[in-house]
């Protein structure tokens, strides 16, 4: 079963149909370096509250 996105070639875009933009490596790095800031964030002060409230 074909659903409306695949039965209909894309619209040119001036002129030129181009194939639909694939995930590279490097954009996987980049959103997975992006994302891995604030989790380095949450976790650096979790840890520091956790230690605080602990005394040492």
């Amino acid at each position: 079963m074909l659903n409306d996105a695949m039965a209909k070639p894309p619209e040119p875009i001036l002129g030129v149909i181009a194939p639909r933009a694939r995930p590279t490596f490097a954009g996987a790095f980049w959103l997975a370096c992006v994302l891995a800031l604030p989790v380095f964030v949450l976790l650096t002060a979790g840890e520091t509250i956790w230690r605080w409230l602990a005394g040492g």
